[in-house]
């Protein structure tokens, strides 16, 4: 049973192991901006009439299928008045600025560079109108089981080690020690 546990452990991790390189280098991206994005734009027009009913709230998915993008269109972003109606909507590593008069919109796509992607997939799920992209959703569910099943079997293959004990122990509460230290910083002093 126990060497069954180790290769579950082991080719688990390998198969995570290039989702965690992106978790932890979008991690640091977020924390320390290493790289700031491109801002290298295309501006294009596209006939596009709105339809004057549709709720504020929907303007921004509906211009955004119209154009036959991919992405979300944020209702805070749409801006309207009698004349004009601005929508932004945003995608991994993409963004375009939509500015729809008299019946023709004007698309300014910004291209963000590689490192948004990576920040993108960090905790990303799906993408409206890329159905590809539930894929990735997938494979952060299942990264997230086996990241929890090799902690808890990194520990019961552990055991079996006589002679790590003494390091393993001191490891284990260290990490458990720093984490609840963590945590009660952050809830005294937030």
């Amino acid at each position: 049973m126990r060497n069954f546990i180790l290769k579950i452990h082991l080719y688990g991790g390998l198969l995570c192991s290039p989702y965690l390189i992106i978790f932890g280098l979008s991690s640091l991206q977020f924390n320390h901006h290493f790289v700031q994005p491109n801002d290298d734009e295309v501006t294009w027009t596209h006939p596009l009439r709105l339809d004057p009913t549709i709720e504020k709230r929907n303007v921004g998915n509906a211009v955004r299928d119209s154009l036959g993008l991919i992405g979300w269109g944020p209702w805070w972003n749409v801006e309207q008045d009698e004349t004009e109606t601005r929508v932004e909507v945003v995608r991994p590593g993409k963004k375009y600025q939509i500015h729809i008069k008299d019946g023709l919109a004007e698309i300014e796509e910004t291209r963000l560079g590689y490192l948004t992607i990576v920040n993108s997939l960090h905790a990303l799920t799906r993408v409206p109108n890329a159905p590809f992209m539930s894929v990735w959703g997938i494979y952060t569910e299942i990264c997230t089981w086996v990241v929890l099943f090799s902690a808890g079997s990194g520990v019961y293959l552990w055991t079996a080690r006589k002679s790590e004990r003494h390091v393993g122990w001191l490891l284990i509460c260290g990490g458990a020690g720093s984490t609840l230290l963590l945590i009660l910083y952050v809830l005294v002093w937030g």
